[in-house]
């Protein structure tokens, strides 16, 4: 797998996404494998700590390399995540948590492997990713697959799922029932790929 810090995503440039950890840079520990970005458009950027304390601190990356960057990269190869895409509702679920959704925090770390994710941009990116993953496991049997919505309704529930099941939006817009986004192509998302 080619090294991240070695794309040209992740260059310091103005067009990246900002480079990788300074560790020179950095004083101080590193957060979560990470150290402050000192290079692109998110350096220095200052971003807070998601809990009751205020807590701000420079946004940070850890870009994984070596045996463990191997390691990881290895759910991430087509023929391992083609496995995931031929099967059922709970299979494909799965496959996609355990697979890129969880891998892809363990390579970037730093804040992107906390409840901070959404502070660094490359978090919008990747879930546009795994939209575009769940569409294309939909596009093989779309009447089916854009009503399948199984299993709990919750962790440690032993409530079912159901497509009128609620998610709640946190007050920034109305509460959405599970039906209302099971297309990303619906009037809610309206997501073309």
């Amino acid at each position: 797998m080619q090294r991240p810090s070695d794309s040209l995503f992740f260059l310091g440039s103005e067009n990246g996404f900002g480079g990788n950890r300074n560790v020179g840079a950095t004083p101080g520990r590193p957060f979560c494998n990470g150290y402050c970005l000192s290079t692109g458009p998110f350096a220095n950027l200052q971003v807070l700590y998601v809990s009751p304390d205020y807590r701000p601190h420079c946004l940070s990356r850890g870009l994984e390399s070596g045996t463990r960057l191997a390691r990881l990269g290895e759910s991430l190869k087509p023929e391992k995540m083609k496995g995931f895409f031929l099967s059922d509702f709970e299979a494909f679920n799965l496959g996609l948590e355990d697979g890129p959704h969880l891998t892809i925090p363990k390579i970037i770390q730093g804040d992107f492997t906390l409840f901070t994710a959404p502070c660094d941009p490359i978090f919008f990116l990747h879930h546009t990713q795994l939209d575009r993953l769940w569409w294309i496991w939909q596009q093989a049997d779309v009447k089916k697959r854009q009503r399948k919505y199984v299993g709990r309704a919750a962790s440690n529930s032993t409530e079912r799922a159901t497509l009128a099941d609620s998610i709640p939006m946190g007050g920034l817009l109305s509460d959405v029932e599970v039906s209302e986004i099971m297309s990303t192509e619906a009037e809610l998302l309206c997501d073309k790929y």
